[in-house]
């Protein structure tokens, strides 16, 4: 996993290029060494490098060589970062652009090739660099008007590097609105062109995380990105942006968001984690954070040099990787012949590094179904996909899950678990989908689905309910409630994470477990579709004034289906989330699938719902990740395990841990712990 960080000159700020000050750029990267940072990612702003259409400045393209030669001798990797013109709120516009469209305007993207094939041709055989990035959130500086364009655009421009000998991999930076919205830059699109896809996100920046950024919902946010990228793209992840300013949260939150963040990019299988900045900057009243003055502040050290608590988790985070044998870095390749024409074949640029796998932790293996048409539903924005993503990803994490998204194709068979979570009628699923559902459902498979539209020939069978009416929600609350305790069949001895609190637990045998009364509210319903039916075959569990919570045995199967978006409803309340009760569906659910699952071998974690944990096997050992999403304590079940918790080497603690047990491990509020466990036995 490399451990990369984004830079400008403390001293210089965004004028680096320009002041040029070499002392403190040396002393920046031998601060980043000894951080056990790998990777730097800086940025050509496209001004200082290319004053005019097919001229670089030459005192920019030496200071480029130098900057390249400093980062060698520091054993650092570099990924130079082209035509940057927005940075940190501002825009860096070149003067002759005139307003014309950088993704097909046939004289810019001859401007452009010339960049990149003049630089790749100068510094593509040197031993730091280790990537190529197209751009920092381009469409920040010109939206394009098509997502085909901002991918051709990307194709020429990469095939111009590999022409002039530029074989590492390529990547461009693209930021959490690809995934909230239209803004040109499709995660689908990038991954066919990007060896690795890029994704920066920052829970204050968006809607879906309303709380304090050490809460629920903003530290689950990154993996979150990452895999819901990973899925649409195809490709490996590097999250290469994110981070907190010390201009709107205390040292020692900065100091958990960053320990959370890290250890569940790890967990998530990120090909690296990149931090939004390496140095609070000394000019403050420079453009651009004299317009936005908490933009001075991001750093990992501060404006003198001195680490901030986060550098030190950083520090700490990397040593952890060292000693399990978790390759570092993105890789540069041993030698590089470029080809002598763009008629030859493509050139394959090296493999990046194998990350560890993860190992079943006992919970039943679980996927998000990602929409067919994520960018081109008509009258669906993206942005609405992502909100009933982000809360079934928030749901299925709470209920004790390790939920991935499944794209479109992918063989169902993989998963004892699939949530469809506020299905829309079209763009969404196809109708082939739902056939290949009833055929997982009815070969043992369990499904949740909940309602914003969806339509399907089959859904009664599949549900058991017959259907009155589709209808707007006329109150602005309802709840669902059970006068009964709704029970799980064990026995199959699954069920990571299933919240002990709540009362819902598999364990092994035949008896069977209560999940509990069910009593769940929903605000913000006024106006959401609901899908009004009366059950069938199915199974009442819980009802309300408008909405209903069904269970139906489908073949060897159970399917699940909540009349309302509940994932969509819930993730935009601003309120705490998820709480107990919003959990319970898909608790019940993930008990179901977790009886029907085959047994497996090895260790089961169980997990309070605001800790998530997983396994890892790793060069140098097997290692037990576990972080607490939320500022409350909470505790980790390790069941049963040849050595359990016993014997356990801390390779790395951010809060406070206890392991009172070879079984049980408490948490404190948002503390996250790392251990390479003893296998022998």
């Amino acid at each position: 996993m490399d451990l990369a960080v984004n830079y400008w000159s403390r001293e210089a700020g965004v004028q680096m290029w320009r002041d040029w000050p070499e002392d403190s750029i040396t002393a920046d990267l031998a601060g980043m060494k000894a951080l056990g940072i790998r990777t730097v990612r800086f940025f050509l702003l496209w001004p200082d490098f290319q004053p005019e259409p097919f001229r670089l400045d030459e005192i920019a393209l030496q200071r480029l060589g130098r900057f390249l030669d400093l980062c060698s001798r520091h054993g650092l990797s570099a990924c130079p970062t082209f035509f940057t013109g927005h940075m940190s709120g501002e825009n860096w516009d070149v003067p002759w652009r005139r307003g014309a469209d950088p993704y097909t305007d046939p004289f810019l993207l001859r401007a452009q090739a010339y960049q990149v094939r003049r630089i790749a041709s100068l510094f593509g055989g040197h031993p730091a660099v280790a990537c190529w990035d197209l751009g920092n959130e381009p469409d920040l500086v010109a939206r394009p008007r098509h997502a085909d364009d901002a991918e051709s655009w990307a194709a020429f421009l990469k095939g111009e590097i590999r022409a002039a000998g530029g074989r590492q991999p390529l990547t461009v930076g693209i930021h959490f609105p690809s995934l909230a919205g239209d803004n040109g830059f499709h995660a689908d699109g990038m991954g066919r062109v990007c060896d690795l896809v890029s994704m920066h996100a920052y829970p204050f920046y968006t809607p879906l995380c309303p709380g304090p950024v050490d809460s629920f919902r903003s530290t689950l946010l990154l993996p979150f990105a990452c895999r819901l990228t990973a899925a649409l793209s195809g490709k490996p992840v590097h999250f290469s942006e994110f981070g907190l300013t010390a201009s709107w949260v205390s040292e020692a939150t900065e100091g958990s968001f960053m320990a959370a963040a890290l250890a569940s990019l790890f967990m998530a299988g990120a090909a690296g984690a990149g931090a939004w900045c390496w140095g609070d900057f000394r000019r403050p009243a420079r453009p651009p954070y004299n317009s936005a003055p908490f933009e001075a502040s991001f750093g990992l050290v501060r404006a003198d040099g001195e680490p901030r608590p986060s550098a030190l988790v950083w520090r700490d985070f990397s040593r952890a990787l060292a000693a399990l044998g978790v390759p570092s870095g993105l890789g540069v390749p041993a030698a590089l012949e470029a080809p002598s024409a763009l008629s030859e074949a493509p050139v394959r640029p090296p493999a990046l590094p194998a990350l560890p796998a993860p190992l079943p932790a006992g919970g039943p293996r679980t996927g998000i179904l990602a929409p067919r048409r994520y960018y081109e539903a008509l009258e669906i924005d993206p942005g609405e996909f992502a909100a009933a993503a982000f809360g079934a990803f928030t749901l299925a994490s709470g209920a004790g899950l390790d939920p991935c998204f499944v794209p479109p194709g992918a063989p169902f068979e993989d998963y004892d678990l699939l949530i469809a979570p506020s299905i829309r009628e079209r763009g969404h699923l196809y109708h082939e989908d739902w056939e290949r559902l009833a055929v997982f459902v009815r070969k043992g498979g369990t499904l949740l689905c909940s309602y914003n539209g969806v339509a399907w020939t089959g859904a009664e069978e599949l549900f058991g309910y017959r259907v009155e009416s589709p209808r707007r929600c006329d109150v602005e609350r309802d709840s669902l409630r059970s006068s009964r305790n709704v029970t799980a069949a064990s026995g199959a001895g699954n069920g990571a994470g299933i919240g002990a609190a709540a009362g819902v637990r598999i364990a092994d045998g035949p008896e069977e477990v209560r999940s509990g009364d069910i009593s769940g509210d929903l605000t913000g319903l006024q106006g959401e579709r609901l899908l009004l039916v009366r059950p069938d075959a199915a199974e009442t569990l819980a009802e309300g004034e408008r909405m209903v919570f069904l269970k139906n045995r489908f073949g060897n199967g159970t399917a699940f289906f909540l009349n309302a978006p509940w994932e969509r409803v819930l993730v935009r309340d601003p309120g705490p989330f998820p709480a107990e009760a919003h959990l319970l569906p898909y608790r019940i659910a993930a008990a179901s699938a977790a009886a029907a699952s085959p047994k497996h071998n090895g260790p089961t974690l169980w997990t309070s719902w605001n800790v998530r944990a997983g396994l890892r096997k790793c060069p140098d050992g097997l290692a037990l990740v576990a972080v607490n999403h939320h500022p409350v304590s909470g505790s980790l079940e390790f069941l049963p395990g040849p050595a359990g918790l016993a014997g356990a080497e801390e390779l790395f603690r951010h809060g406070r841990v206890e392991v009172t047990s070879s079984q049980r491990l408490e948490l404190g509020p948002s503390a996250v712990w790392i251990a390479r466990l003893n296998t022998a036995g």
